[in-house]
């Protein structure tokens, strides 16, 4: 048997849908001490168009609005908290505020990124208030995006232009020393460019070829294992002595003149 209403309004009571012989659930209370204005279905509830679903998937099952055509299936203006698992197909979110840890794992199917759980942010992403962020496996950031630490951007790591750039000082604290090209706290496997001066405080050793294409400005006493090759007369000052390269047919010829500072002469050899 059914019934037709055009209305139904349950004042000061409620509303229970479930077998005559169940008890409305202890949160909202019984006989007396019920809610008023509350409402027990037993379920599975499905609102919205009917041909949404078309088995049970769900003790509540929200599809789309198919009489005021309402943008949204689910609209909720407060807090929300889940004890479980949340499956999501898409998620867009203004804004998110994680006060615990948040763990995105990837599904298991392994292979390329797109099979894992995809995360795109189309705004800034900000975490502060000494907030860390662990990543168990790999993160992945495509071109153009940057990594930024400090409210003045103080140092980014960005892929930009196919390079990887970074913005800022950079410190090692690591004080591994080195012994060979392979060893120390940075090796680099490719060439370096550098721009600006270049200070090591401790030793320096070259097993390749080096080109001085300016003045060599020396200190203390060079020590030269091999060959030197000069095109062009070279002059060096260091202490009370003056070290002159130059080309001298085949051959090179080098000068080197010191001052005697006790007789006041400037010898030759």
């Amino acid at each position: 048997m059914s019934f037709v209403f055009d209305e139904v309004w349950i004042n000061n009571g409620q509303l229970v849908v479930g077998d005559n012989n169940i008890n409305p659930p202890d949160a909202l209370g019984k006989g007396a001490g019920r809610v008023r204005h509350s409402a027990y279905i037993e379920g599975p509830l499905q609102v919205g168009n009917s041909g949404d679903f078309s088995t049970a998937e769900g003790t509540v099952m929200i599809g789309k609005d198919g009489n005021t055509g309402a943008s949204k299936a689910l609209y909720v203006k407060g807090d929300m908290r889940v004890t479980g698992d949340i499956n999501l197909d898409d998620l867009t979110i203004d804004d998110l505020t994680v006060t615990g840890i948040a763990t995105y794992k990837p599904d298991g199917s392994g292979g390329s990124p797109d099979s894992w759980i995809d995360i795109d942010y189309t705004g800034n992403t900000t975490t502060g208030g000494g907030t860390t962020v662990g990543f168990g496996s790999t993160a992945y950031f495509v071109d153009e995006a940057k990594v930024v630490f400090g409210a003045g951007e103080d140092l980014t790591i960005g892929h930009v232009g196919g390079l990887n750039v970074i913005g800022g000082a950079v410190k090692f604290n690591d004080a591994t020393q080195s012994s060979s090209k392979d060893t120390g706290a940075i090796i680099v496997e490719g060439g370096a460019g550098i721009e600006k001066n270049l200070f090591v405080g401790g030793g320096e050793e070259i097993t390749g070829i080096t080109t001085v294409s300016c003045v060599l400005d020396a200190n203390t006493n060079v020590d030269i294992a091999g060959n030197l090759i000069t095109t062009s007369a070279r002059c060096y000052e260091f202490d009370h002595t003056l070290l002159v390269i130059e080309a001298y047919g085949g051959w090179v010829k080098i000068q080197m003149k010191y001052k005697n500072t006790s007789l006041g002469i400037s010898p030759n050899r």
